[in-house]
């Protein structure tokens, strides 16, 4: 599996964290942030989307953005 995520990290136990982890998968790739521009290179290659239950999106935004481009999802309610 390979795990995209397209957020800043700042935080440097989580990137400590996703260091230690990273070994139970074929890659972790991390964008800082998106924009509408480098969408199409996130998202390639990606065959599910998943929008964790604690994830602030008032909108939301990402898991709109994941559908339109034909990306199936899991998301919470």
């Amino acid at each position: 599996m390979r795990v995209v995520i397209a957020a800043p990290i700042t935080d440097d136990n989580v990137r400590q964290r996703l260091n230690g982890i990273a070994y139970k998968y074929h890659e972790i790739i991390v964008y800082d942030g998106y924009t509408h521009s480098n969408l199409s290179e996130i998202f390639d290659g990606i065959h599910v989307g998943i929008v964790p239950v604690l994830w602030e999106d008032n909108l939301p935004q990402v898991a709109i953005e994941m559908f339109s481009n034909g990306i199936p999802l899991i998301t919470s309610d």
